[in-house]
């Protein structure tokens, strides 16, 4: 089973997660993901900054720098 993708923003002012209106100007922002079900085992994720992050764990949601427990994809 396929996921299908979501963008999440994290609004400075509330730190929730929402999804981002058609046409919206964010501020920031996170894209991450998941292994399937049929034999992956890494995460990944990127912010702004444009660099690729995977781990053998989820990647924590991190809209600046690096985000912990993950390693620049290289």
């Amino acid at each position: 089973m396929r996921r299908r993708p979501t963008v999440c923003v994290l609004p400075r002012s509330t730190r929730r997660y929402e999804r981002a209106q058609s046409g919206a100007t964010i501020e920031t922002y996170f894209v991450g993901a998941a292994p399937t079900s049929d034999g992956g085992v890494r995460y990944f994720g990127s912010n702004q900054g444009g660099t690729v992050y995977h781990s053998t764990t989820a990647v924590a949601v991190t809209p600046n720098g690096a985000p912990a427990g993950a390693d620049p994809l290289q």
